[in-house]
Order: C-alpha cells, then sequence, then structure tokens
C-alpha cells in the first residue's frame, strides 16, 4: 500500500493502472466515475510492457481490493454483510 489519496469536489486522480487499485464504499453522496481505457498493440509487444505485467510477488494491500471488482476478493477478505 502506497497512497491514500483524500477527494475533493472538482479533483481528478489520474494513474496508468499497472497495479492493483481500489475505492472504499461511500456512505453518502455520490460518486461519478470517468474510466478512459488507452491500448496500444505496438507498446504491449515491447520488453518494457512485458517487464512490468509481471504476476503480483505478494498478496495485495487489504485497503487495495475491491469486493466489486477483484475476481480474488474472497481469497483475501470476507465479503461485507448482504454482498
Amino acid at each position: 500500500f502506497k497512497l491514500a489519496h483524500q477527494h475533493r469536489p472538482g479533483a481528478a486522480v489520474l494513474h496508468r493502472g499497472q497495479h492493483r487499485h481500489g475505492a472504499e464504499d461511500i456512505e453518502a453522496g455520490e460518486r461519478t466515475n470517468l474510466v478512459v481505457w488507452s491500448y496500444s498493440r505496438a507498446f504491449r509487444s515491447t520488453t518494457a510492457y512485458k517487464r512490468q505485467h509481471l504476476k503480483e510477488v505478494g498478496p495485495p494491500h487489504p485497503r487495495c481490493l475491491s469486493y466489486t471488482h477483484d475476481r480474488d476478493f474472497g481469497q483475501f477478505k470476507q465479503y461485507p454483510a448482504g454482498k
């Protein structure tokens, strides 16, 4: 676990998405996400890209797990009640 970001209205977080990341449940209000995918077949065929996408070397930090997005959530944490 490297960073916890405190959001504020009107601000955005941009990251490359090459590491496991997650978002905590909101308790009130709304959350809007804009997700943009960029794909380059030429870049993904390079050695540099392949070196960056090795299997995880250990278990994820519990704060970075998302029960809605991580298929392996149940291997590391119990699902929240009612989920």
